[in-house]
């Protein structure tokens, strides 16, 4: 009883009656000044009409909503029919003869039934029409409502998934050149590449803490940046150099998590490995007004071959910029004098997007 739109929505209840008040004014108004009953009874007689009408039609709710699932437009229409004659029927006999006892003398008392009864079934067959196409539209535009939600249900267990791919991307492509830079440093020095374990081993915790957790803290990603270097400072010694220039502000803000850390293998990939000279890679990061402003940038010899999948870091980093916050000028990158710098700019976080 209680799962119709009438009972489940305050509006729709209030709307009901008011629609059903007004036709009562209407008719009400067009009998008095075109009849010659008194108003007395005009009104009452209309109100007893209107109320039950009012009344037996909020339970037609049910047979529109059980024909609406049927298939063949000759069932649905039998099915409507006989509803339409037994509501028709109930609702004639119950009103007529509650308005003959309030008015025994009255004017619907004095015209014959069959009169009266052609023009009712007139009006019961015009009010059920309208009550049920109502009853259609309620289900059509809730159907489409719920329709439109299930896309954008979908649409963002979509953004997800290609987020959760994105990112599955750039772990693996870590771990390679990390495991590669231990096989080196065992030949050499087994010490620095038990160390260097240690410090894989804190940064790969880290990466999987954060696996569910798509919005951190700027100084938590930091905080594994410099775990990354470390171990590539073991490997690489002088040649490999960093800088942080970071405000309070920004070290408080949000950053997609693992967004940074492309930046840095492919400064050392592209930079680095191919250089005889020291390299030197600077971060900066500061607030301008809300948003993140994050650079990372980094010296590189000239002549120097560029190392191949160049790009592929970047276009996951953009790909991913553009998925959380819906904007795809997120991502700046500028090569000049042999230094090649990438800006990041970051939005409020989206943590119920990411």
């Amino acid at each position: 009883m209680f799962d119709h739109p009438i009972f489940k929505s305050r509006v729709l209840g209030i709307g009901y009656a008011v629609v059903w008040g007004f036709i009562l004014t209407l008719n009400s108004s067009l009998e008095y000044f075109y009849g010659s009953s008194p108003i007395e009874e005009v009104f009452l007689g209309n109100l007893v009409f209107s109320t039950v009408f009012a009344v037996l039609a909020i339970p037609l709710w049910y047979p529109v909503s059980s024909c609406q699932k049927q298939e063949g437009w000759i069932m649905i229409a039998f099915n409507h029919l006989a509803t339409a004659s037994v509501f028709i029927i109930i609702w004639f006999s119950i009103s007529f003869h509650i308005v003959i006892a309030i008015f025994p003398t009255g004017k619907t008392a004095t015209i014959p039934l069959e009169e009266q009864l052609s023009f009712g079934i007139f009006q019961g067959i015009m009010g059920y029409a309208i009550v049920v196409l109502s009853y259609y539209l309620h289900i059509y535009a809730r159907n489409l409502r719920e329709k439109h939600e299930t896309e954008l249900q979908l649409q963002q267990s979509l953004k997800e998934v290609e987020i959760s791919m994105l990112r599955s991307q750039i772990n693996p492509h870590f771990l390679f050149n990390s495991l590669n830079s231990i096989s080196s440093l065992t030949m050499v020095d087994a010490d620095r590449a038990q160390e260097m374990v240690v410090k894989l081993s804190d940064y790969l915790r880290y990466t999987v803490s954060q696996e569910k957790a798509a919005i951190v803290a700027l100084s938590k990603e930091i905080e594994n940046i410099h775990r990354y270097l470390e171990i590539e400072k073991i490997r690489f010694g002088a040649k490999l150099q960093y800088r942080f220039s970071l405000t309070n502000d920004a070290l408080a803000a949000d950053i997609p998590a693992m967004i940074l850390q492309p930046l840095y293998e492919n400064a050392i990939k592209h930079g680095v490995y191919e250089s005889t000279e020291p390299i030197i890679i600077e971060t900066n990061a500061y607030m301008d007004n809300d948003i993140l402003i994050v650079s990372i940038k980094n010296n590189y010899q000239e002549g120097a071959p560029m190392g191949k999948g160049a790009g592929i870091g970047l276009r996951n980093i953009a790909e991913r910029l553009k998925l959380i916050y819906q904007n795809e000028t997120l991502l700046h990158i500028k090569n000049e004098n042999q230094v090649f710098e990438v800006t990041l700019i970051i939005p409020p976080a989206k943590k119920s997007v990411a």
